[in-house]
């Protein structure tokens, strides 16, 4: 289709085949990168222009990459940081230095892209999909806006994903738990497998996997591509201070690292699971000063306090309080759950919840059930994945939940659990990035005079 206008470029974007909405293959292996390769070849190979700084695991790594990308941006670098998947809107994956990629900029490259598509395609390739597209429109982009770090989030798994073009200065894998068994398998082994390959020969990795399954496949594939690895518990260790919520005090994080033991630092993330980021990303910071990246001591506290990762435990509203979360399997909810319980006094926990049907329904709504007096059950319109509401409230009365509401759409959802909550109420919106991205707006515009947001 002919390109001349944003409209068009948006639209040509979202009729590839998108498997966050549909669902990935049973088999990953069918995402093979020789179609990316060829895509990039026809864009000129914009990856071999970048200083690229790769990230892949199962939780945390967005967190990690947003971290990663402030430092390297008080460090005075001009810095990309591309993500998936979006709240709100498309552009949001793609940011130069916090800023989303323009309509103008998005449409111009569009074009370049649609041209290379069409060519291999016309080669007998099998249609290119949205997120080959994004990557490739991505890479592009930081090459041509003279990006001097490029920190890329991998989509899912790593092996095979488009992503996985690149020759980092340095990969990061996060932690490790169970989810996308499906494609992945059904081992912490199995998913550690798939993570570990954005690893490259000789090139420097900084894990966070702590499950010992995962670590002993992380260890043998570094070793055997002579890849120096830095673990999490073993060459690096965190300590972490909660904070405060209710009395505007934000959690402390402190790295010890061969160098020694740092200074404490303050980081406007909430939640436990974002020390051991941070102890991630400020490893990342170190590998890279011994690449000769300039990083100082001020830069890093500035970014850890200048970070913004919407919908990671962003407390939108004061009375009643109001978190909007993307956690979206057990071990995640799990952590979620931990902390609502711990920092916000509350008369009543209200929960509203949409979740992907190929997650483990069970064992997120076993982790919430007994934490919350009343739950909201909805979908999300966004995706065809998302689970039948009625199916999560038989869940939900199977693990002994207390009162359960239904709801088809999510903004009715929301509607209803606003109305019914007092001002010492607490509400958790979770589940999923497709039922914060949905809600987010609607939370943002109409959030009432006493919102402080975090």
């Amino acid at each position: 289709m002919a390109i001349d206008t944003y409209e068009q470029a948006l639209a040509y974007w979202l009729s590839r085949v998108d498997y966050e909405k549909i669902g990935m293959p049973k088999d990953v292996r069918t995402l093979h990168l020789g179609r990316m390769e060829r895509l990039l070849e026809r864009l000129g190979n914009p990856q071999e222009r970048l200083a690229i700084i790769h990230v892949a695991g199962t939780k945390g790594k967005g967190s990690t990459a947003a971290l990663i990308a402030a430092v390297l941006q008080a460090a005075g670098y001009r810095t990309g940081l591309y993500t998936s998947p979006h709240l709100v809107h498309v552009e949001e994956r793609i940011q130069i230095n916090g800023t989303a990629i323009g309509p103008d900029e998005l449409t111009r490259l569009m074009q370049r892209v649609e041209a290379a598509v069409n060519a291999v395609e016309a080669e007998g390739s099998q249609p290119v999909t949205f997120f080959e597209i994004i990557t490739a429109l991505s890479l592009l982009h930081f090459a041509n806006q003279g990006v001097e770090q490029a920190v890329l989030e991998v989509g899912m798994g790593g092996r095979f994903d488009a992503t996985n073009v690149c020759q980092p200065r340095v990969a990061v894998i996060t932690s490790i738990s169970f989810d996308h068994v499906a494609q992945l398998g059904p081992s912490l082994a199995d998913i550690a497998w798939a993570k570990a390959g954005i690893i490259k020969a000789g090139r420097p990795v900084v894990s966070g996997a702590c499950a010992p399954e995962a670590q002993l496949v992380i260890r043998w594939v570094a070793k055997h591509l002579g890849a120096p690895l830095l673990e999490l518990n073993r060459d690096f260790t965190v300590a972490y201070q909660p904070g405060n919520l209710v009395r505007g005090q934000w959690p402390r994080v402190q790295l010890t690292d061969a160098r020694g033991t740092g200074p404490w630092r303050e980081l406007h993330l909430w939640g436990r699971h974002q020390a051991e980021n941070a102890a991630l990303a400020l490893t990342v910071c170190a590998v890279l000063e011994k690449q000769g990246v300039q990083i100082t001591d001020a830069a890093i506290d500035l970014g850890l306090r200048t970070v913004r990762w919407p919908a990671r435990l962003e407390v939108l509203q004061r009375r009643p309080w109001v978190v909007l979360d993307c956690a979206h399997n057990p071990a995640s909810v799990d952590a979620t759950a931990a902390w609502f319980t711990s920092q916000i006094p509350a008369r009543r926990r209200l929960l509203l919840l949409a979740v992907s049907r190929d997650k483990d329904l069970a064992g997120i709504i076993a982790a919430l059930a007994p934490v919350f007096d009343q739950a909201y059950l909805t979908r999300f319109s966004s995706s065809q994945r998302a689970a039948d509401p009625a199916l999560l409230a038989d869940l939900w009365r199977q693990a002994g939940g207390r009162t359960v509401i239904c709801h088809d759409r999510a903004a009715d959802a929301l509607a209803a659990v606003q109305a019914a909550a007092h001002p010492d109420d607490a509400l958790l919106v979770t589940g999923s990035v497709f039922l914060a991205g949905e809600v987010r707006p609607l939370l943002t515009t109409n959030a009432n005079p006493g919102t402080k947001r975090g």
